[in-house]
């Protein structure tokens, strides 16, 4: 069908692809997926292979390492809440 019948008929617009992971508020690159056609969702290495339950708690885990290791350019990267929108 048509982008416009799609849009008629109210169907969402298709998710732009960004390159990062797919859970919410990561900043690692999404670079693992369960898809045997090359499609997505992306995953970075921590996030695969978690129930998406466990997503946040594992986010912060990440940006907590990041801060740890970065303290003076992780601050201004990954200083705001992890769903701030800053990602």
């Amino acid at each position: 069908m048509s982008r416009y019948n799609d849009a008629a008929r109210g169907a969402p617009e298709p998710e732009v692809d960004t390159g990062g992971c797919y859970a919410n508020g990561c900043p690692l690159p999404g670079a693992i997926s369960e898809s045997t056609k090359g499609g997505g969702p992306w995953l970075c290495r921590f996030h695969f292979g978690h129930e998406p339950i466990r997503w946040p708690e594992i986010t912060e885990t990440v940006r907590e390492a990041m801060r740890e290791r970065e303290p003076d350019h992780a601050r201004a990267r990954i200083s705001e809440p992890a769903d701030s929108g800053a990602f």
